[in-house]
């Protein structure tokens, strides 16, 4: 499922960085527009870079904290088992996203089926757009030995000490990797509404030492680095007011608490 859309995702998850003067919008269109539409959002499957482990207990987890984050600020969500099922229906009546000789996205089929996936979300649930939520790899800001963490966000600029192992750097490290948060929001035509993405954690440092990298389990640094880029990521997400339209997710008997959920390795 998650290969679906991967190279659709990965598209999407450039944004034009803006220069250090202005501040950065993760509007795609008119805020009001956004806030007056959205209601109901349902959650795609979360793709995560392929060095995860457990990845199915990673996709929960975050998931879960994000879902509870966006109905904080008074939205309804649908599940990503609900789109995925629909999604996976769809593409295989239309005869598969990807052409099957060369491996390409085939544009047309993709749009058709996200086109009748959400058609049948907005009818059954009320849907009025879909947030498609991925965590890359990628560069961070460096200025002497320290890294920022402000993703796009440069009015908020906050450079913090590099360290590795809890020891700092003892040299300017020439790049930095990490792993971000990134979340694109298309509403039900696949019109791009909202698109974020911030720093979770360190993965790896290049310096003219050497290179350092961490283990797959320190992907995801702990729960409260986890948690900063998820409010990062919705921090201009306008908040709704009123009454949901819909009940989200019931607990089934045998699902556990979403406290006692935790990514490996985190803590």
């Amino acid at each position: 499922m998650a290969r679906k859309f991967a190279i659709w995702m990965l598209a999407a998850a450039v944004v034009a960085a803006p220069t250090a003067a202005e501040e950065f919008d993760p509007f795609h269109m008119p805020k009001e527009h956004f806030s007056n539409s959205v209601k109901t959002i349902a959650f795609a499957p979360m793709l995560l870079p392929p060095a995860t482990a457990d990845a199915n207990i990673v996709r929960k987890r975050l998931e879960e904290i994000l879902r509870v984050q966006l109905e904080t600020r008074g939205y309804d969500i649908i599940g990503s088992e609900v789109f995925g099922e629909r999604w996976e229906g769809f593409s295989e009546k239309l005869g598969g996203v990807f052409d099957p000789v060369t491996g390409d996205t085939r544009e047309e089929v993709w749009k058709t089926a996200f086109e009748y996936t959400t058609r049948e979300l907005e009818r059954e649930h009320g849907v009025d757009a879909v947030i498609f939520p991925s965590v890359i790899i990628a560069s961070l800001a460096v200025w002497g030995k320290q890294f920022g963490f402000f993703a796009e966000a440069f009015e908020a600029a906050n450079f913090e000490p590099l360290t590795w192992d809890g020891a700092p750097l003892t040299e300017r490290p020439q790049l930095v990797l990490g792993t971000h948060l990134s979340i694109l929001i298309r509403n039900p035509a696949g019109d791009s509404m909202y698109g974020v993405k911030f720093p979770i954690e360190v993965t790896s440092v290049y310096a003219k030492s050497g290179y350092r990298e961490k283990p797959e389990s320190a992907l995801y640094g702990n729960e409260g680095s986890i948690h900063r880029a998820v409010a990062n990521v919705l921090d201009k997400l306008p908040r709704r007011e009123g009454p949901r339209r819909v009940p989200t997710r019931p607990p089934s008997a045998d699902q556990e608490p979403s406290n006692e959920a935790q990514i490996p390795g985190v803590h």
